[in-house]
């Protein structure tokens, strides 16, 4: 099986909606959950410098699997959702280039 592909982004959150935020983000991973064969994960991590930064970042089986899921009807609205607390979205689709273990 070929290494997984990733997606991540760059959340610059409005003041005031954090909270807002972070819930749409939730709703849209139960969407892909939802959506998807197998076990799913994603992680939301936030800036302790600007708590207004948000990153996310999930693997996929294939970067076909990603754009399926972007056009679906009721993904796009969970993602219309989250930016509409967002000064700046930025999402990337990144592939593994090294993975480390200890």
């Amino acid at each position: 099986m070929p290494d997984p592909v990733y997606t991540h982004g760059l959340w610059r959150v409005q003041p005031g909606h954090e909270e807002a935020f972070i819930a749409a983000w939730e709703a849209l991973a139960d969407v892909f959950a939802s959506s998807t064969e197998g076990p799913f994960w994603g992680t939301l991590l936030r800036s302790t410098a600007d708590t207004s930064v948000f990153y996310s970042f999930g693997p996929w089986r294939s970067q076909q699997d990603i754009l399926l899921m972007r056009a679906d009807p009721v993904a796009q609205q969970a993602i219309a959702r989250i930016r509409e607390h967002c000064r700046e979205a930025i999402p990337e689709i990144c592939e593994l280039v090294r993975h480390v273990t200890t």
